[in-house]
């Protein structure tokens, strides 16, 4: 069995925190059958309570956009994870 202590990690490490929105997001788009977006998204990055989700193709944003408040559902769990709550959270599609 592998164990994955993260404790060795600030809990707030912006690359886990990413990496983690980054799978909850592939896996959202997979239930909604918009996996072929998932590709042109070239990075997700945090600073405190605004997430930027940067994209390859404009119309992606829009697609994306579309599922704004599920998309910002799957980002307070993901900072959850690391016991951090904020009572907003603010995605920018760049």
């Amino acid at each position: 069995m592998f164990n994955l202590n993260l404790k060795k990690f600030s809990q707030n490490s912006e690359i886990i925190i990413s990496s983690l929105i980054f799978s909850k997001l592939k896996k959202f788009l997979t239930e909604k059958n918009k996996l072929e977006l998932f590709p042109y998204i070239s990075s997700i990055k945090n600073n405190n309570w605004i997430v930027f989700i940067k994209t390859s193709k404009p119309i992606v944003n829009a697609e994306l956009k579309l599922f704004y408040e599920e998309i910002t559902n799957i980002i307070k769990d993901a900072f959850a994870t690391f016991w951090i709550e904020y009572k907003e959270v603010k995605v920018v599609f760049k």
